[in-house]
């Protein structure tokens, strides 16, 4: 096999899952049609999600656990709600249905009292039901017992979305089992996975036989084809260290702004302000002079094929300045961004030919620290929309008016910059990518106690398309850090997304 590798940053704590796979012609996509007869589907295969909340106690977890069916349970969190509609976490499952008629359902999982033993689901938008396990405590069982509403569901031909939400906490649901018998006896007998036949990026099915290391499941996807797991603990979230750099986004659009109005002209000057919420520091001129703002701008002239460079630092203090706290200041060592106020940047002796057509623009910062990390910053990048700024004053930090349309952000967590690394990285359309992300754990070394690792946002490894492209994108963007990552739980997590195929 060819040995392609991807290099990544050292502070993207990432696993790649997958290597180099064979090479065929064609991906074979499975039908997603559940049989009439009977059809077991593993509550971790979800396609969707919705109701998710920041508060994690309102959302399931994956958890491993040893009685489950594939070694896997999603389990309530704490903080539940009967009510209907839920207001809780919802998992969806895409399938097709070819033979129309009336559905039975039942659950695979487990309770432990009278108040912790129901799940709520549904199929579209018919009205929420409620299993529960009658009276069946601390072991895994089949039920179809009803908390709320009758079991059948009738159901026509073509695409349906069978949907779950937590209702009582703790509740472990393993699967559900589905069939137009009302009497037959639920097994495991026709697994479906719906992650494997829709366009929601799931992988193909396990298969028995290997290839070397690589599992036959994958075989048939394009080669190469990887599967990255991104870290998403609190760690995650912190600042970078002292000395490190970062980047804004894209500035092009705030650029081309500038270049395009009326007067400007090459050696202009550009002008930003940066403002929004949080506590971030980066070096000013004063504070480093070696680790002052840097504008880099791509562009090509007029009636030009080829791409041009230029870069300009800040290089004085009156050129990055700052409304600290009420007061206007160019003499600090450090640029707070957030909340203390907003601050400007002036870049002199632009050279960009008017008329040029600009292809990327971005500042790099260099990080100083912050008075609070825990407080996540949310930073917007603007311009001034004049030809050509002299200065700026305390006037021009404060309005709203005299701006750029475009505008942009400024990214300052190692959350942030693996989700933009990754971003450009998933564009790369000669690899067939799946992408998923993972919490938990106690803080300890090991996971005993606490097994609380999963993953979730799960976009399964398929070939490149513009609709997996778009359930990438979404994945990643739906990313927030919390939790702790101890080593155990870490590898676990991977080694489970591996073998499910997720």
């Amino acid at each position: 096999m060819e040995n392609n590798t991807v290099r990544l940053f050292p502070w993207m704590i990432i696993l790649l899952l997958v290597g180099m796979l064979f090479h065929v012609d064609s991906v074979v996509q499975a039908a997603c049609v559940i049989d009439p007869t009977g059809t077991y589907i593993e509550a971790e295969n979800y396609t969707g999600e919705g109701g998710h909340s920041d508060d994690h106690d309102e959302n399931f977890s994956l958890k491993s656990d040893g009685s489950a069916h594939g070694g896997l349970a999603l389990v309530a969190g704490s903080d539940d709600s009967t009510r209907t509609p839920p207001r809780r976490e919802i998992k969806e499952y895409e399938v097709e249905i070819s033979t129309a008629g009336t559905y039975y359902f039942w659950m695979r999982g487990e309770g432990y009292s009278g108040s912790r033993d129901s799940m709520f689901y549904t199929v579209d938008d018919s009205s929420w039901r409620a299993w529960n396990f009658a009276g069946h405590y601390y072991r895994y069982v089949w039920t179809r017992s009803m908390q709320v509403g009758s079991n059948g569901i009738y159901l026509s031909a073509g695409s349906h979305t069978i949907k779950i939400a937590m209702r009582e906490h703790y509740t472990r649901i393993d699967g559900f089992f589905l069939s137009t018998n009302r009497y037959t006896s639920p097994s495991f007998a026709n697994i479906l996975d719906p992650t494997s036949c829709q366009d929601s990026g799931g992988t193909l099915p396990p298969a028995d036989g290997t290839c070397g290391d690589v599992p036959i499941y994958t075989q048939n996807l394009l080669s190469p084809a990887i599967m990255v797991q991104l870290d998403l603990s609190g760690s995650m979230d912190s600042s970078m260290f002292s000395g490190s750099k970062f980047l804004s986004s894209d500035l092009a659009p705030i650029v081309q702004e500038i270049v395009d109005l009326t007067g400007w002209v090459s050696g202009h000057n550009i002008a930003f302000r940066v403002r929004g919420t949080g506590d971030r520091q980066a070096y000013s001129y004063r504070g480093s002079s070696v680790g002052a703002p840097v504008l880099t701008i791509k562009y090509i002239p007029i009636g030009g094929v080829d791409e041009v460079t230029f870069t300009k630092k800040i290089l004085a203090d009156a050129d990055d300045n700052q409304v600290y706290n009420g007061s206007f200041v160019n003499n600090y060592y450090g640029l707070y961004f957030g909340a203390k106020g907003p601050v400007g940047l002036l870049f002199k002796n632009i050279n960009i030919p008017s008329g040029a057509e600009i292809t990327s623009a971005e500042i790099l910062f260099t990080y100083r620290g912050s008075d609070d990390i825990s407080r996540v910053a949310t930073l917007d990048i603007e311009g001034f929309k004049e030809p050509n700024v002299s200065s700026i004053t305390e006037t021009m930090l404060e309005s709203d008016t005299g701006l750029t349309l475009a505008n942009a952000s400024l990214n300052y967590t190692r959350l942030d910059y693996a989700v933009a690394v990754l971003a450009e990285v998933f564009k790369d359309d000669a690899i067939a990518w799946g992408f998923a992300t993972w919490a938990g754990g106690n803080g300890s070394s090991s996971d005993t106690g606490s097994p609380d690792y999963y993953s979730k946002y799960k976009v399964g490894v398929k070939a490149h398309s513009e609709v997996h492209q778009g359930h990438l994108e979404t994945a990643l963007a739906s990313t927030d850090a919390y939790g702790w990552t101890p080593l155990t739980p870490s590898m676990n997590a991977a080694m489970i997304t591996l073998q499910q195929g997720a």
